[in-house]
């Protein structure tokens, strides 16, 4: 990992192509274009030094919030 500029970034994620087709069947024209936008996620990377492309290393999970209850309690 000599020289390697490794850092976190935002990246998109394909959408699952069997949940596209689904959501087609399901909810038409609509749904398709809601499942196949992906998600956004948190990853690490790295650039490739021959051709400059990023690289995703792995994912980073997301912190879960847990709810303390209503705001009115």
């Amino acid at each position: 990992m000599k020289d390697e500029f490794i850092f976190t970034g935002m990246a998109k994620t394909p959408a699952n192509t069997a949940g596209v087709i689904v959501a087609g069947a399901m909810f038409g024209v609509l749904g398709t274009v809601m499942a196949g936008a992906g998600d956004d996620g948190t990853y690490e990377m790295k650039i490739d030094h021959q051709n400059g492309s990023i690289i995703k290393l792995k994912e980073i999970p997301q912190p879960k919030v847990e709810s303390k209850g209503d705001s009115w309690d």
